[in-house]
């Protein structure tokens, strides 16, 4: 058992991906040994349910969305999601900033993207968020932008919220591919993702995400005539890319994405056509070889934003397009289960307690009474001559304490005037006395003063000496270095008449 899981427990968050044919989920619990699967589902979609990227019956859909999580417990063990969209309607930016600090630069880059300058619409009516990606010249920090309308965006918060899910953040397929594909750990390289209604090019590099667009499918008549069409918008993303982005390198390899059979036939044409370099999908070696059996190019965006949802949330700076107070309010819900939690564990522990001391209490008391019980039937001898000792040694201390007494009260003994004749020969202003004792039966006098200064206190000394009303004076020899507010002790006793 990990005792850290019970001060920081890990949220179980599920990677949920919606698309115009499919809703699918991952949930992934990390390790010690690495990377591995809870479980995986997905439902189809009918057709037409989803248009123009748009939900057009959201009551049917949320029922569809509420009945897969009921057949999924295994899955939805809690309602956190990280949701990941279509790259249809998602736009993104480039942009280079001096190499700062992450709050410096967090400070720059939202300064700079607040104005409605940076994009094409009112900054009110969009998404946007952005996140630092590689470099391999460390002379700037360079940023990948992501934005879109919130239109397009709260159709599906709407529908994810209302059938009862919390959402962690908000990312499009092209990001969530990235963040897997390990071919593009060292050189940026292209992930080609061929949807039914189009193309979605991602530059990514080291899990980060460099470039991304998406080219709507124009309509085509033959077989021919698609594969020229995907021809077309790889030269041009690569062309574009290579040029306009050199900080990071140039790209030298290309994952297809094309969960069917054409897949191989496809790359064979572009192979010819373009002389890329294809290479296959490979994840990386902290995943364990059961996820990398199962997960193909049908699962590998769901995939993506399931590894996400096991990134700890405080290390999370990855993009999110949803508004910032929903993020917000899953960290108010994290803390209250953090507090629920730890009162549930207050509880067990209060009543494991009460149960241990009244338990304690019973056996205690049974062995109190079984005490008891032999000490009556036992027969203690005392000894009378060790009584009679004992006796004779608190007699003697009584005497000798009324013996003080009598003597104290038989003395002309008057305390006011001991301290009135000790006054007069105080030096004025000059001596502070901190501490007065009386010692009796001889009347001895003990003082402890402070002087202004060393000839202040061998005057006060000289002073008590030279006193008809007291003897036998003490003071200690002063130290070299006792010039100035002097403490020292001084001792005398009271001449009786």
């Amino acid at each position: 058992m990990n005792i850290a899981s019970l001060f920081y427990p890990t949220e179980k968050i599920v990677g949920l991906e919606i698309s115009k044919q499919y809703i699918k989920a991952i949930l992934l619990k990390k390790s010690k040994e690495g990377v591995f699967m809870v479980g995986r589902s997905y439902v189809e979609l009918e057709d037409g349910l989803i248009e123009d990227n748009k939900i057009r019956d959201k009551k049917k859909f949320i029922e569809i969305l509420d009945k897969f999580k009921q057949e999924n417990k295994d899955i939805f063990k809690s309602n956190n999601i990280v949701l990941s969209i279509f790259s249809n309607f998602i736009f993104t930016n480039f942009s280079s900033f001096p190499n700062l600090d992450y709050e410096s630069l967090n400070k720059a880059v939202n300064l700079s993207l607040s104005t409605d300058m940076f994009f094409p619409d009112d900054v009110a009516n969009i998404y946007y968020d952005w996140e630092e990606i590689p470099r391999k010249m460390p002379d700037r920090s360079d940023i990948f932008i992501s934005f879109a309308k919130k239109e397009n965006i709260n159709g599906y918060i709407d529908v994810v919220s209302d059938a009862g899910f919390d959402l962690v953040a908000v990312e499009f397929m092209g990001r969530s591919m990235a963040r897997v594909v390990y071919n593009f750990s060292e050189n940026p390289g292209i992930i080609v993702d061929i949807l039914i209604d189009g193309i979605n090019f991602s530059v990514a590099f080291g899990g980060k995400i460099l470039f991304s667009n998406f080219y709507k499918m124009p309509n085509i008549k033959s077989k021919e005539e698609f594969n020229k069409f995907v021809k077309n918008m790889l030269i041009k993303v690569v062309n574009f890319y290579n040029t306009d982005k050199e900080s990071s390198g140039e790209v030298r390899d290309i994952v297809v994405i094309f969960p069917y059979k054409e897949k191989k036939e496809i790359i064979d044409y572009l192979k010819l056509e373009t002389k890329l370099n294809f290479v296959d999908l490979a994840f990386d070696p902290g995943i364990s070889k059961s996820i990398t059996d199962i997960v193909d190019d049908f699962w590998i965006s769901t995939f993506g934003s399931a590894i996400r949802g096991i990134i700890p949330r405080e290390e999370d700076r990855d993009i999110s397009l949803m508004n910032i107070g929903t993020e917000e309010s899953f960290r108010k819900r994290k803390l209250m289960s953090y507090i629920y939690l730890w009162g549930d564990i207050l509880s067990v522990v209060t009543i494991f307690f009460a149960i241990l001391f009244s338990v304690s209490m019973f056996f205690m008391n049974v062995i109190l009474t079984n005490i008891t019980a032999k000490l009556s039937q036992l027969q203690v001898s005392v000894s009378i001559s060790s009584e009679m000792k004992m006796m004779m040694k608190e007699a003697e201390k009584f005497n000798i304490l009324v013996d003080r007494a009598l003597e104290i009260k038989t003395r002309d003994f008057n305390l006011k005037k001991i301290v009135d004749d000790i006054s007069e020969l105080v030096p004025q202003n000059s001596i502070i006395p901190l501490i007065f004792e009386l010692g009796f039966p001889n009347e001895s006098v003990s003082l402890r003063v402070v002087a202004s200064n060393s000839k202040t206190a061998f005057e006060f000394r000289d002073k008590i000496k030279g006193s008809n009303k007291f003897t036998d004076v003490k003071m200690p020899i002063l130290g070299i270095d006792q010039r100035e507010d002097v403490t020292f002790n001084i001792s005398f006793k009271v001449i009786n008449k």
